[in-house]
């Protein structure tokens, strides 16, 4: 089957050995599902440039949203807008990504500066380094980070998760891969899709880019707060009395100030 997925029928690959990464009928078909979304909320948010739009998607394990798509220019706004959007979804900074290159990483600096601590993506990045055992479970490996969380996507798809309907997840057939001659994953850049046409000069993979992101390791280390020792009645007025016991009427009577 992993054989299958990775190497199709020779009549659907295209020149160069590049292949839709998922076709009409499966993106369709995750539309369909409908299921009740459970794990923790993930943000992605591809930042536009030109006439493009910023897209922001939330996952779950198993449902997808395009939460929504804006045109806005203002990078500063765009910011504010993320910070709303965690608060109001109630999603933790570490699962949250921003596209960070290009116009995306002042989207990404303001954010911090305004004191959230989120994921910068980079699909130019190394992949995830897998140890021995861990390439045994999964053998599959990937030119950079954007085929990893790609594939990672594709995969979760195939496997039952659900698409929120919304028009630019038809965006999703545009996707193309292909396995380089030292076997890794590849996706093809947005440059090369407008060079072939599959897009036009003013035409973007922006929601299929703000969802894959969410397929990505985070690196933020979120660690949970401790809870404190409660503290102890400290009587002043029988400091000093070689640890006798307080009255049980003063215990109380301090109890009850603090009900």
């Amino acid at each position: 089957i992993l054989y299958e997925c990775i190497y199709p029928p020779s009549d659907m690959i295209e020149d160069g050995g590049w292949l839709a990464r998922l076709t009409p009928e499966p993106v369709e078909e995750a539309e369909k599902r409908t299921l009740q979304s459970i794990g923790s909320k993930k943000l992605g948010v591809d930042v536009a440039e030109g006439t493009n739009q910023n897209a922001f998607v939330i996952r779950t394990d198993n449902s997808s949203l395009v939460k929504e798509t804006t045109i806005e220019k203002d990078l500063m706004k765009t910011a504010e807008r993320i910070i709303g959007m965690a608060s109001e979804e109630r999603i933790a900074p570490q699962n949250i990504w921003i596209d960070a290159v290009a116009i995306g990483s002042g989207v990404y600096a303001r954010v911090k500066q305004m004191g959230l601590e989120v994921n910068a993506f980079k699909g130019g990045e190394s992949p995830t380094e897998k140890k021995t055992a861990e390439k045994l479970l999964d053998p599959i490996e990937y030119y950079n980070m954007r085929a990893e969380v790609y594939w990672k996507a594709r995969m979760w798809v195939l496997q039952g998760g659900a698409l929120a309907p919304h028009k630019d997840w038809q965006q999703l057939s545009k996707i193309k891969y292909r396995v380089t001659s030292d076997k890794k994953i590849q996706i093809m850049s947005k440059e090369e899709m407008r060079a072939q046409g599959d897009l036009q000069a003013s035409e973007s993979t922006d929601v299929p880019d703000a969802w894959s992101m969410t397929f990505a390791p985070s690196k933020i280390q979120y660690i949970q707060p401790q809870a404190s020792a409660p503290l102890k009645p400290y009587y002043p007025e029988i400091d000093g009395m070689g640890g006798a016991t307080p009255p049980q009427q003063s215990e109380a009577r301090f109890d009850e100030d603090f009900k």
